[in-house]
């Protein structure tokens, strides 16, 4: 029996950001884990999720014999969490996560960890004022180099394209 891996998702559950998010202005993340368990006989026990902002999950479960995944959703609360910022932006702040899967059938007690960061990538637009234009030319442009390229490319190589006859 054993954790063969714990795989974690994180999605932010606040509003579309309009501004950059900093440590004291984020909504919650919910956390998602994927735990993959190696079962060789039907087992009864339970599984704990331990976070270092605090948050302890746990459910009991029967489980058959085989590879299983469970997946347990835990959230963070507003502003336990810093972000993870890139290196020279910030603090690069990193929490544990681990998953711990224990039996009364079984003395062992098996448990895996991770170390993840909280942060947010969003692309923020301010109105187009007319510039759309000038990169539908540009785009128009390099078009038509690049067939022209490909043309002049095909005319003094055409060993590579046509079948000698």
């Amino acid at each position: 029996m054993g954790i063969t891996q714990v795989v974690p998702s994180i999605s932010y559950t606040g509003p579309y950001p309009r501004s950059p998010l900093t440590d004291n202005n984020h909504s919650p993340f919910d956390v998602t884990l994927g735990v993959h368990l190696y079962i060789p006989a039907r087992v009864t026990g339970s599984i704990q999720i331990n976070t270092d902002w605090g948050i302890t999950h746990s459910e009991t479960l029967t489980l058959a014999p085989g590879e299983k995944v469970i997946v347990i959703t835990v959230s963070t609360e507003g502003k336990s969490v810093k972000l993870w910022w890139p290196n020279g932006l910030g603090n690069q702040n990193l929490y544990n996560i681990s998953a711990t899967f224990t039996s009364p059938s079984t003395p062992a007690i098996v448990t895996s960890s991770r170390r993840i960061g909280f942060r947010v990538f969003a692309l923020v637009t301010t109105k187009d004022e007319g510039k759309h234009l000038f990169y539908f030319f540009l785009c128009i442009v390099i078009f038509i180099f690049i067939v022209f390229y490909l043309l002049l490319f095909i005319s003094t190589h055409p060993f590579l394209f046509f079948e000698n006859r």
